[in-house]
């Protein structure tokens, strides 16, 4: 498993490595600027034609950038130094870089207004890394401005300077590149701004891998590997009830839809049994589009009670009636029955309008919920705002404070899991931003939750292969003319990556 880190824990990994390891902070910086300059060579193909422009600030950042300049420089390339900061302001290993590019009679530049970035081929962004906490203002703005309006190829070094490397929160404004060298680690800035960061390549600089233990709360990139030790390997001699036994609740006048395509992705993640119990209304509209599901009609919650004999998870929420009598399934299946639950869409609905409390009260089963952020803003009474700033530590506290699995919905999808642990997804693509696309999830999720899969893995799985199947899709469909349905039909190719490989 990969792993985030954010801005705390990318400056303690530096002083753990230089304090407790006795690694010298400037042959990390040497190992950071070398590996950047032959990376950076390999981008260009060796074409000392191009212009080359380095945009540094003071601290570690810009030091890295005077050794990505002094190697580019030796490789033969024409390049400048513009400095954001006065020479007497820099210190350090920075300081010492630096006055190694004067010895060389570089070509070193103060920053004013009136420099023109026009004529440089590559623009290399070393300004801010990841220790920024203020928004940019004045000759730190307008720079930016430059660099953005400039049609040279942009490089940044660690992080596109104006990202905050802890939320990915854009501090007034941001350098949009093309690629960026980070160290050691990516961190969650690269993650939540990828529109920024371009092509990510992290660099091992020699920080110790032990490290990773001493810190607190590290943030897990989901890769191949997690979903392969997770998913469930079908025996030999499996029937259908070793396979999941899934009770879907939804549907209604208008929205029948979306249980039905619940239904259906159940089916294609290898359900084994899979009955659903919609309104009367539209029985028939269900039943015609669901072959391989027992479909059957529900008024009360005593109709509910007649089908929950040997069911391994329930489903709850996609296009159901938001009304009293759901909101008293609700509570029955979340307070008095141990049957593990996907909650979405609706269900959602019901528990932010009538009792916000509620999931706080589950017998401390397993319950996934599956909120994009309007929906998780309702049922916290938090505003979209400050959850997109600090989504990581706000899924986290209520995960922790009402002991289920919650998966934000959204571009990198967050897992948070009982205890707080936090996993984002790495698959899935804008095109998948369409109706449909989270009732395809629910379906996925409860199909490993049926498997006695625990609420994280269930979701950890989902999450993945549900982002996947989206990313096989719009291969051969694009972004553009993406459905939900479609996401169901790659659900099979997505899984036969894995089985492939077993």
């Amino acid at each position: 498993m990969n792993y985030l880190l954010d801005r705390e824990q990318s400056l303690e990994i530096d002083k753990i490595s230089i304090e407790e390891y006795k690694i010298p902070s400037i042959v990390l910086m040497e190992n950071a600027g070398a590996k950047t300059a032959t990376w950076i060579n390999k981008i260009l193909k060796k074409n000392k034609r191009k212009k080359i422009v380095v945009i540094a600030g003071a601290g570690n950042n810009g030091g890295d950038s005077y050794v990505v300049f002094r190697h580019l420089k030796n490789m033969g390339y024409n390049i400048d130094l513009i400095l954001m900061r006065d020479r007497e302001k820099i210190e350090g290993d920075a300081l010492i870089n630096l006055d190694i590019l004067y010895n060389l009679n570089s070509h070193i530049l103060d920053y004013d207004s009136t420099l023109s970035l026009n004529g440089y081929n590559i623009i290399v962004d070393a300004i801010f890394g990841v220790g920024l906490t203020r928004n940019i203002e004045g000759v730190y703005e307008e720079v930016i401005e430059k660099i953005n309006s400039s049609t040279a190829t942009k490089i940044s070094i660690d992080i596109s300077s104006g990202i905050d490397a802890s939320t990915g929160k854009i501090m007034g404004v941001a350098v949009k590149s093309d690629y960026t060298a980070t160290y050691g680690y990516l961190k969650i800035g690269h993650i939540f701004r990828k529109d920024l960061s371009g092509k990510v390549k992290v660099f091992d600089i020699s920080f110790p891998k032990e490290i990773i233990k001493k810190l607190n709360k590290v943030v897990h990139y989901l890769e191949e590997i997690d979903i392969k030790k997770r998913l469930p390997i079908r025996k030999f001699d499996s029937h259908k009830y070793n396979n999941g036994n899934l009770l879907l609740i939804g549907g209604s006048i208008g929205k029948v839809g979306a249980i039905i395509m619940s239904s259906k992705s159940s089916l294609r993640s290898g359900v084994g049994v899979a009955t659903l119990l919609t309104s009367d209304d539209v029985i028939d509209s269900a039943r015609s589009n669901l072959i391989e599901v027992m479909v059957e009609s529900y008024k009360t919650l005593d109709d509910i009670k007649r089908y929950l004999d040997k069911k391994t998870a329930i489903a709850i929420g996609p296009g159901i009636n938001i009304e009293y009598a759901t909101l008293d399934i609700l509570e029955y299946l979340i307070t008095k029955k141990d049957i593990p639950m996907v909650i979405d869409a609706d269900g959602l609905n019901i528990i932010s309008n009538f009792k916000r409390t509620l999931l706080e009260n589950n017998r401390d089963k397993e319950i996934v919920i599956t909120p994009h952020i309007k929906e998780f803003s309702r049922l916290t009474k938090m505003s979209i705002k400050d959850i997109s700033e600090n989504r990581i530590n706000v899924v986290s506290y209520w995960a922790k404070k009402w002991k289920i699995t919650i998966v934000l919905k959204g571009a990198n999808s967050i897992i948070a899991s009982k205890n707080g642990e936090i996993y984002i997804n790495s698959t899935g693509n804008n095109g998948m931003a369409t109706a449909g696309s989270g009732d395809v999830l629910t379906g996925i999720i409860s199909t490993f939750l049926s498997q006695k899969i625990s609420g994280v893995d269930s979701a950890i799985l989902g999450v993945y292969i549900h982002g996947l199947a989206g990313d096989l899709a719009v291969n051969d469909l694009g972004n553009i003319s993406l459905i939900a349905t479609d996401i169901i039909k790659y659900l099979p190719l997505a899984f036969m990556k894995f089985q492939k490989k077993i």
